[in-house]
């Protein structure tokens, strides 16, 4: 058994994260797991750590946040030393699960700690399941020879693995596992890259290779020597039905206590910690209950200069009214336009949401000032803040009738001039109709772009809804859809480009309790179904006058058509036209380099699909060059750091 530290200079710090092997590790190298770990250095450029034995080798590379000396590093043990852990994220909870854990004694204050003597106690499942926080774990039972890979209930912190004959691999980032396995032995999955093409992500558990996979949201994933795995989900939301609660008269004293409390148990840092606040109701909210808990914590925002939705006003006017300190920057448009390729180049596998970019530079930015944020994330899945479900709640009921019928009845309408969606004359279904309006290139374009491929199984269940009795179903069914389909993506987005810039984002919305609160209450929060956010608001009026709260949230949005024809046009033609297409075998070049002709001669207006296509073609190229240099190892200090 060997544990070591490594350190000295390790090369460019570019986000706190793991990667690790079990199984049959000898023909997994020392020098090799270190410069996969440098690939994603950036995720914890504070120390870098090391543990081995004949069946399991792990890295870890630490974002110090909570007990900033030795005591805190990982990967960690205790003192029975059954259990090995590396673990990325943070446990609110953990002082009180440290009190249903008397009998140990405690030499540091870090939730991994916490988490080893759990192990100890309660094993795996109970363990995982008393956890509110985020986190991506990886324990291993050096007695009985298993590894478990477990990720968080809300799927805040990403897991990726690669189980192979003899051994599984194991990371924080997406390009450590391919990199790992070699880009020569890793095969495109056709349905993981259709999906990917239409909704500009990869949903889990399958991503665009066939030999990578992800650990779900709320799964615990083990492993034995004969690397048989076992799937066990310990937390699911129910799709189709609300959680049963006692009966309040409104919700709002439950939730100020419970936003109250998580808000406070996040603040809790031995690192420079703040709030984003923007022009929306959800980062104000969250700032304001960080307003009771800590006056001196500040507020941030950036805006882009001489844009016509610039936050930063009514971002100032919120943070006075609650009561803190609020910093700005400028950033000129040009540098946002400069980010495009290292944006690009860190999502650590292929993204295709341009917000991506404007997220780089508010936590590149946050960062000069902080090392932990919190944000209002969540709130818009769990409280009903899309405009988009107003017209699939108020169209509904047409699917009780027959396609056809639908059809004609939607013609006339439009024919009369009075409004008429065409998703339900078009779909068989208002599953179909959601996945269409989740799509940023449509079904039809797909279908003719990749001759009789279909989607991956996890989203043709995401979207498996057909039309039922009553409408409250289908809208709580669309907020199951939401949680578990486009929230992923905003997470992923937030976690690869705030700790591309070690800058660590805490989401006090995705709290157990909180969302538990959310799915215990009717959809609706009352009679009015179609305002959005209604609960919220009316709790945001506690920090800030009514009348002062924005009717609609201005975003942070790019001028993503006007770049696309404008300054980028030569470098997305030459990228998607010009040049080989990743995985061609698998789509129709003639309709992809005609849809990209018809964007340009504005024939449609589809620029985030077309940007999804120059995401992927762009981190192909990426994977192809050798974009980390060799590090050459540091000498091992042989300490056995992290042992308590």
């Amino acid at each position: 058994m060997e544990f070591s530290e490594w350190s000295g200079d390790v090369g460019e710090v570019t986000m706190c994260g793991f990667v690790g092997a079990f199984g049959g590790v000898r023909g997994v190298e020392d020098e090799f797991l270190f410069e996969l770990g440098m690939i994603a250095q950036h995720r914890g450029p504070d120390d870098t750590s090391f543990w081995s034995d004949e069946n399991y080798k792990v890295l870890f590379n630490r974002l110090a946040i909570i007990e900033l000396s030795a005591s805190g590093r990982q990967p960690m043990s205790v003192p029975l030393g059954r259990w090995i852990i590396v673990f990325n994220g943070e446990i609110y909870n953990h002082l009180e699960l440290r009190k249903k854990l008397p009998r140990f004694n405690y030499r540091g204050s870090s939730d991994t700690e916490t988490i080893c003597h759990a192990l100890e106690e309660w094993g795996i499942e109970k363990t995982v399941s008393e956890l509110n926080g985020m986190f991506a774990i990886a324990a291993y039972n050096n007695v009985t020879r298993t590894l478990s890979l477990v990720r968080d209930f809300a799927g805040i912190k990403p897991l990726f693995y690669s189980a192979g004959r003899d051994n599984v691999l194991f990371a924080s980032q997406f390009d450590q596992i391919v990199h790992g396995r070699g880009k020569a032995n890793v095969t495109i999955n056709a349905r993981g890259m259709r999906d990917f093409l239409q909704l500009g992500y990869m949903p889990g558990p399958e991503t665009i290779y066939k030999d990578v996979r992800q650990v779900m949201p709320g799964e615990i994933l083990s492993f034995d020597l004969r690397i048989e795995e076992t799937h066990r989900r310990y937390y699911e939301l129910p799709r189709d039905e609300i959680v049963k609660c006692p009966p309040v008269l409104d919700g709002h004293f439950e939730f100020d206590q419970l936003m109250g409390a998580t808000v406070q148990n996040q603040l809790v840092s031995d690192v420079p910690i703040g709030c984003f606040i923007s022009s929306g109701v959800d980062s104000a909210l969250v700032s304001g209950f960080a307003s009771r808990a800590n006056r001196s914590v500040k507020t941030f925002t950036i805006g882009v200069d001489g844009a016509a939705n610039d936050e930063r006003p009514k971002a100032r006017e919120y943070s006075r009214a609650i009561g803190l300190e609020h910093e700005s920057r400028s950033i000129p448009a040009d540098q946002i336009l400069k980010s495009v390729g290292e944006s690009t180049r860190l999502t650590g596998g292929p993204f295709g949401d341009p917000s991506s970019i404007p997220t780089f530079l508010i936590t590149k930015a946050a960062k000069k000032l902080n090392t932990v944020m919190l944000s209002g994330d969540g709130g818009d899945e769990l409280f009903w803040g899309y405009n988009r479900w107003n017209t699939l709640l108020q169209n509904y009921h047409r699917f009780r009738f027959p396609k056809p019928v639908r059809r004609v009845h939607g013609y006339v309408k439009r024919k009369r001039g009075k409004h008429s969606p065409y998703g339900p004359g078009v779909f068989e279904s208002p599953g179909e109709w959601v996945l269409n309006g989740h799509s940023h290139n449509s079904v039809l374009l797909l279908d003719n772009l990749m001759p009789g491929s279909k989607n991956t199984r996890q989203v043709d269940d995401l979207y498996r809804f057909s039309y039922g009795p009553t409408q409250l179903e289908f809208r709580n069914w669309l907020r199951w859809n939401e949680f578990y389909g486009h929230l992923q993506r905003v997470l992923a987005k937030v976690d690869r480009m705030s700790m591309a810039n070690s800058l660590e984002v805490r989401v006090p919305f995705l709290d157990k309790r909180i969302i538990e609160f959310a799915w215990s209450r009717p959809s609706s929060f009352g009679d009015k179904h179609y305002v959005n956010k209604r609960f919220l608001k009316q709790h945001l009026g506690g920090f800030i006058p009514e009348k002062d709260i924005n009717k609609e949230k201005l975003g942070f949005d790019i001028p993503l058509e006007a770049w696309l024809r404008g300054p980028l046009s030569c470098v997305v033609k030459e990228t998607l036209l010009g040049a080989k297409f990743y995985g061609d075998g698998l789509i129709d070049k003639r309709i992809l380099d005609q849809y990209v002709r018809d964007f340009f001669d504005r024939r449609h207006d589809s620029s985030w699909g077309v940007w999804i296509l120059f995401g992927w073609q762009k981190w192909s190229e990426h994977l192809a060059a050798p974009r980390y240099p060799r590090v050459e190892r540091p000498k091992m200090a042989g300490v056995r750091a992290g042992l308590v």
